[in-house]
């Protein structure tokens, strides 16, 4: 072999050499998956809001983490009294653990100006994300200060024999965070919105009719059919209210001059049997148990008036509040008989907005 080929050799040897003791002697970079953060609770720079917020860590070694010290942004003021922190682990981040044995600071040299230090046991995986919630106290306490931007703190851990040692050593986890502060209250987004109003109400028939054989004159009279469903839905947070009226106030024969008087009753139900002719609705309940007003779900119900008159309500919003109206008549021995006894009932309804 030439000299220049020897020489050729012994260079690149010593290359690889050099290469490889570089590549021993670089420090061991953390996983590239591991990760801190501090999520505050507002992003607006104002003395008036107070310091809470989250700290997360996946760590990137186990077994060793007892102290968790923050670092807040400098603009920031935080309270040097341990009894105005807190922490809790309530409704963190979805995907994250608890942080086992967290607790603020309350020995020693827990708090340096903006820097808080935390205990906590030793962390058990590097492919967890451990959390917790802190709270610096009210924001005369401790707060996000006045300054807009860009502002910067530090997350780190360190393993010691007695929590919050003045000397604890090499950091275990060391990261750098940022936050972008905003002019109070930018960070927040006011949210208005209308639902609106709705109401329907429906009877199931428009004609009623009593027995071809006609009005009995005895008991609790005839039932005109088919009976009538009244059905209320709607949005309205104080529920509906439904009406009946009457136009004659009677069942009126234009051809005889005859009339079975409807007469209403504030104060009791109508009871047929008791008196010698008469005209009512009676109500019942259907489907979600409206209430019926004045009378008219007792004995046989109640008179129509030729003013409006409360038969049912209801006091909430619904899908279909229903309730059911029956007519009933007695005729006396002296009602001019004839067939063209009528009457006309107007039913309506409105929701409480």
């Amino acid at each position: 072999m030439g000299r220049k080929n020897i020489v050729a050799v012994a260079i690149i040897f010593a290359q690889i050499i050099v290469l490889a003791l570089y590549q021993y002697a670089l420090p061991t970079k953390a996983n590239a998956t591991n990760f801190a953060y501090l999520r505050l609770d507002r992003l607006s720079a104002s003395t008036s809001l107070p310091l809470t917020g989250t700290v997360c860590l996946q760590p990137q070694t186990t077994g060793t983490q007892s102290q968790i010290v923050v670092q807040f942004p400098a603009s920031f003021t935080v309270s040097g009294t341990q009894g105005n922190w807190s922490v809790n682990t309530t409704n963190l981040p979805s995907g994250t653990t608890a942080w086992p044995g967290i607790t603020g600071p309350s020995a020693g040299a827990s708090i340096s100006g903006t820097t808080v230090t935390f205990a906590g046991y030793a962390l058990l995986s590097t492919s967890t994300t451990y959390c917790f919630k802190f709270s610096g106290g009210t924001a005369v306490q401790s707060n996000l200060g006045s300054t807009t931007g860009t502002v910067t703190g530090k997350i780190q851990t360190f393993s010691v024999t007695q929590p919050f040692a003045t000397n604890p050593g090499a950091a275990i986890d060391n990261y750098n965070y940022a936050e972008s502060l905003v002019t109070n209250p930018n960070d927040v987004i006011a949210v208005t919105a209308t639902v609106s109003a709705s109401f329907t109400f429906s009877i199931s028939t428009a004609s009623a009719l009593f027995p071809s054989t006609g009005i009995v004159t005895s008991g609790h009279g005839s039932v005109a059919g088919p009976t009538i469903t009244v059905t209320a839905s709607g949005n309205s947070h104080n529920g509906w209210i439904a009406w009946v009226q009457s136009a004659n106030g009677a069942l009126s024969s234009p051809s005889s001059g005859g009339s079975i008087t409807s007469t209403y009753n504030a104060g009791s139900a109508t009871d047929l049997s008791s008196v010698n002719s008469g005209y009512t609705i009676l109500a019942s309940q259907l489907a979600n148990n409206p209430t019926i007003d004045n009378f008219y779900g007792t004995t046989d119900g109640n008179g129509i008036d030729t003013k409006w008159e409360q038969i049912a309500h209801g006091t909430a919003p619904t899908a279909g509040d229903q309730f059911l109206m029956t007519l009933k008549a007695k005729a006396s021995a002296s009602t001019p008989a004839a067939n063209d006894y009528s009457d006309t009932i107007s039913v309506t309804g409105a929701g409480q907005f």
